[in-house]
């Protein structure tokens, strides 16, 4: 059947799924038309076919991969795309616990922000006004998936905290001088607090405006030297609310600020800083969850900073679990930026006895200067060819005898270095 684009008909995806059409829907996506088109009743194509009641299983499943196959020629045959995705840096976090879950982390903050839902980018308009559905519907969860931010709280900055924090431990232990800013340092406490807990929050906001101020000179740097970036105060003095007071200079200085070190370290690590950014020398592993589609999402709307239309979001209240609920939404795929995050993932995942839910593929997207670059494009794994990717890297761990359910971080860390210096090309060929 010819379905083309006329003054009369302007939806012939809408028309195709109207006639139970599928070779038809092949045709005009080759043709360029595309599913996210909204009719005068702002439904696109796949919104109409869940729709239609008159249709048995086998040909909605057909017409749903008609709409939603992927037209890059690398994708696997038979994938359809998700319809809704959740980009995090807590990656291995959500698959540890087996869903999505709203306000675990610290608030974003915002004065439009709402705290402690489930979000996703789904196939629905950003704004009213919109003839499309979501045109950053990827690109929206990869920003998110980064966890940049300018608060401490952020997983860029707690990553990044947590690198610095080792470091400054080995620079101290190591009896070199301190760089310091000659000055002496007030703090203020509680009569309650513990040394240690004051100057952690110091620390941690010391690392917070050092990376605010200048994240590109601590890029590329060994971990030990980048402590020389940082200026240190020649005294510090607690000032406790009770009125008594502690200084810490000359002798004294170092052991106070290893202590700092240890304590914001030890918080990090007890579930503050997502645990592949750690293992991975500070940097974050970006994630995006690709789900099939979840129904019922409510709708929150944030208004432009300057008075613009407002842009939609959708959520739910309740976590997701990643198999799905009685709303949909089951684990199709995972995104990841490169096969060097895939081996991160797999170490951590092996050590810690997490699975990868089985029937998930993964999405190894190049960052777009790449695909400029190179022309690269969106790879694929099956699970089968996951399977052999992670049995891969058991074999190479195992030849140097290590037992990865007894490897503490910094042994992890030391592996995920020289696995993500192998030619892992050669393991997903």
């Amino acid at each position: 059947m010819d379905i083309k684009s006329t003054s009369v008909n302007t939806f012939p995806l809408h028309q195709a799924v109207e006639q139970h059409d599928p070779a038809a829907i092949t045709q005009l996506r080759e043709e360029g038309h595309k599913a996210s088109q909204l009719n005068e009743a702002n439904l696109s194509p796949v919104d109409l076919l869940s729709r239609r009641r008159s249709i048995d299983v086998a040909l909605r499943e057909k017409m749903h991969g008609a709409l939603l196959s992927s037209m890059n020629p690398t994708a696997p045959k038979g994938y359809t795309k998700p319809e809704a995705l959740h980009g995090s840096p807590w990656g291995f976090e959500i698959l540890a616990s087996g869903e999505l879950r709203g306000g675990v982390n610290d608030a974003k903050g915002g004065t439009q922000s709402l705290e402690g839902e489930v979000f996703f980018s789904d196939r629905t308009p950003e704004k009213l006004s919109e003839q499309v559905t979501r045109n950053n519907f990827r690109s929206n969860p990869r920003v998110y998936s980064h966890g940049r931010g300018m608060h401490s709280s952020n997983p860029v900055a707690r990553a990044f905290q947590h690198r610095m924090t080792q470091a400054i431990g080995g620079y101290l232990a190591s009896g070199r001088p301190l760089p310091s800013t000659g000055n002496a340092l007030q703090l203020q406490a509680s009569a309650d607090q513990e040394v240690s807990e004051v100057a952690a929050n110091w620390l941690q906001n010391l690392l917070t405006s050092a990376r605010n101020n200048g994240a590109k000179k601590f890029e590329n740097v060994p971990a030990e030297q980048s402590v020389a970036l940082l200026k240190f105060p020649e005294s510090v003095t607690i000032n406790f609310s009770d009125h008594h007071q502690q200084r810490f200079d000359g002798p004294a200085l170092r052991p106070m600020l290893a202590e700092a070190a240890k304590t914001l370290q030890q918080q990090l690590e007890a579930g503050k800083a997502p645990l592949l950014a750690m293992i991975n020398d500070g940097k974050i592993v970006p994630m995006v969850f690709g789900f099939s589609k979840i129904d019922d999402l409510k709708t929150h709307a944030i208004k432009g900073s300057l008075g613009g239309e407002a842009k939609n979001y959708s959520y739910q209240s309740e976590n997701h679990p990643l198999a799905g609920s009685a709303k949909g939404g089951r684990l199709k795929e995972i995104e990841l930026n490169t096969v060097q995050d895939l081996a991160t993932l797999s170490l951590a995942c092996l050590a810690k006895g997490v699975k990868i839910p089985a029937d998930t593929l993964i999405r190894i997207n190049p960052n777009g200067r790449d695909k400029m670059d190179t022309g690269a494009k969106a790879h694929y794994l099956d699970p089968q060819q996951l399977g052999r990717f992670q049995q891969q890297l058991a074999t190479t761990l195992g030849e140097k005898g290590v037992t990865l359910s007894q490897a503490s971080l910094p042994e992890l860390q030391q592996m995920n270095q020289e696995i993500r210096g192998k030619d892992l090309a050669a393991w997903v060929a």
